[in-house]
């Protein structure tokens, strides 16, 4: 049996061995950590900004979609979210945000990544929580943990709109002043449009997107508006026209209706211009219904699915009722010649037959006139044409100036109205021959004659601006107290 000592020696000696293990283990742990854990901390770091700039680009296309087979938001709605939680959460009132079939992101919501180092298991340390990004609250937020900034400037007359999500990268610091980063109209200090914005020590590893290159301007630019033009045509059976020609004036109406915005967002327009034959109309992004109709018709004409692409222009090219512009009511019309010389005198032919009454220079002479018939005015006494038009459909008296100089008339519609249309030479009853519209917040030059009335209407058809008579270029702000 072994001494009592030898017991002891022998557990000592165990008990030591085992220390030195331990401590060995430890040590040899110690040192894996350290190898590892640069690695694994690099690893975090690209992964952070792997899903942030993921959740930028997928913020991005909430908002505007990929602008060919979806539209977004904007598409949806018809204008930009105030705050990004507009994205994921519903109005409260729909009548707030029409449109609105979201949510147009799916994030997690506040939840964290763990990363296991070492082959450790979940429920044992060391282990590394990170953010994920997602939803925190009332803000979405990046993989860094703060809340992602929304920097939008659609204000810009006649200028494409300035979007861009920014992330204030790992440093959480940033430019941007305000407590509440993600409504766009409280925006101040440096702006990423700016050139001088990266330099910023405070914005040095901030996230952008669209990611910013020497042009931060041209960068962040975004088309989300486009354009129709249709181009409606007839055929007259007119035996002085026998032919196929541009829509009769003021005899159609296209309805242009929002498909995810339904009645909310209508438009009616008066196709068919004295001295054009296509009709543009400004649209936002996204899918629109057009009906054509007339007084001549008693159902609709044509009924098109059509999708507005931004910066870019639709061509409808569509077909009209047939007409007799031998048989179709009168109306009055004025010819106002400005021509001062002598030989400026001018006869006035409807469909190939000369009136009896001469337009004399300096006067304004009346005729009755079938609606849609083609009029030609000629230098008295020759064939030399000065002017030629349709005449329109249900404007009396509509009048035509000749001889006068072009001047420009400008339309700047602020943010009061949604879209105005632009009329000239109407009456108390009926505004006049539509030569354009313009949407909110936008500009349109127009060319007119010297001494035309200009009428403004908003979408519902009050009028806004005018009769004004122009004599020089003038601005037109509709709604203003200049109206």
């Amino acid at each position: 049996m072994p001494a009592r000592s030898q017991i002891a020696r022998s557990s000592t000696e165990h008990g030591f061995a085992m220390v030195v293990v331990l401590l060995f283990v430890m040590a040899m742990t110690a040192g894996t950590l350290a190898l590892v854990l640069p690695a694994m901390l690099e690893t975090v770091a690209f992964d952070r900004e792997q899903s942030t700039q993921r959740q930028l680009e997928a913020i991005h296309l909430a908002i505007v979609g990929d602008q060919r087979t979806t539209f977004g938001y904007f598409g949806d709605v018809g204008v930009y979210p105030e705050h990004l939680m507009d994205l994921v959460r519903p109005p409260a009132d729909p009548a707030d945000a029409p449109g609105w079939r979201g949510p147009y992101l799916q994030l997690p919501i506040g939840s964290t990544v763990t990363l296991h180092i070492s082959g450790s298991s979940p429920d044992t340390p060391p282990n590394l929580r990170i953010p994920a990004g997602g939803i925190q609250d009332t803000q979405i937020i990046d993989a860094y943990g703060n809340p992602i900034e929304y920097y939008l400037d659609d204000e810009k007359w006649n200028n494409p709109d300035k979007l861009a999500l920014v992330s204030r990268g790992p440093d959480g610091r940033s430019t941007y002043n305000p407590d509440v980063p993600q409504r766009f109209k409280f925006w101040e200090g440096i702006k990423p449009i700016n050139d001088a914005y990266p330099a910023d020590p405070r914005n040095a590893d901030n996230l952008v997107f669209p990611a910013l290159r020497s042009n931060n301007l041209e960068r962040l630019t975004r088309h989300v508006r486009g354009t129709i033009e249709a181009q409606i045509s007839n055929f007259d059976f007119n035996p002085a026209v026998n032919a196929a020609v541009a829509a009769c004036p003021n005899l159609y109406t296209m309805t242009i209706t929002s498909v995810p915005r339904g009645h909310l967002d209508v438009r009616t327009e008066n196709v068919g211009q004295v001295t054009a034959p296509v009709t543009p109309v400004d649209l936002q992004q996204g899918a629109w219904t057009i009906r054509l109709d007339s007084p001549l018709a008693a159902a609709a004409i044509v009924e098109q699915a059509v999708t507005v692409t931004p910066n870019a222009t639709l061509s409808l090219a569509l077909q009209g009722v047939s007409i007799n512009s031998a048989g179709t009511p009168t109306f009055t019309l004025g010819i106002t010649n400005r021509f001062t010389a002598s030989t400026d005198d001018l006869d006035v032919y409807v469909s190939g037959v000369k009136q009896a009454a001469v337009a004399f220079r300096n006067a304004t002479t009346n005729y009755t006139v079938r609606a849609c018939a083609p009029v030609e005015l000629r230098r008295r006494n020759t064939t030399v044409v000065l002017d030629s038009f349709t005449m329109p459909y249900g404007i009396s008296p509509f009048t035509k100036i000749v001889g006068a100089s072009a001047v420009a008339f400008t339309v700047d519609n602020n943010f009061v109205n949604p879209e105005v249309r632009v009329y000239r030479n109407g009456n108390n009853t009926v505004p006049g021959e539509q030569i354009g519209q313009v949407g909110r917040m936008r500009l349109r030059t127009f060319t007119v004659m010297s001494g035309d009335f200009l009428t403004i209407t908003n979408n519902a058809g009050a009028v806004v601006y005018g009769p004004v008579q122009i004599t020089a270029p003038t601005t037109a702000v509709p709604g203003s107290p200049q109206s």
